[in-house]
């Protein structure tokens, strides 16, 4: 899986310097700066997991027995609380991934990967 997504990450140029180029252009135009840097640490837990399916196949081409396994490892997702000697019960996630995760970022970043056509798409530029 990891290897679809790194090559379609290439074909696509989702690797390029984008905070740089923002950097040089916002240099250059003098434009104000409107967002400057976004904290996703909590859109981890918001993902919805019948989307990410639907993303991973539909963009990424990922099919079969590899989109079963991510289904899979998705449903069996708990959490709970430590707190000093006490601990909550597990609960099942219906949406989101692990943060700490090697997975978990990859995922996101899948998710996420539509944002500058939906951006464009409602003549919003990203830089």
């Amino acid at each position: 899986m990891l290897c679809q997504v790194c090559i379609h990450v290439r074909l696509n140029r989702y690797n390029e310097s984008y905070k740089h180029e923002y950097k040089q252009n916002m240099l250059k135009t003098h434009h104000p700066t409107i967002v400057h840097s976004l904290d996703f640490s909590s859109a981890f837990d918001t993902i919805d997991h019948p989307i990410l399916l639907s993303r991973l196949n539909d963009c990424f081409g990922l099919s079969g027995n590899a989109l079963a396994w991510v289904e899979t490892y998705l449903q069996n997702l708990y959490q709970c609380v430590h707190l000093g000697q006490a601990s909550s019960p597990y609960t099942l996630c219906l949406t989101g991934v692990p943060h700490s995760s090697v997975l978990g970022p990859l995922l996101f970043s899948c998710y996420v990967s539509p944002i500058s056509s939906i951006a464009s798409s409602h003549n919003v530029g990203i830089q």
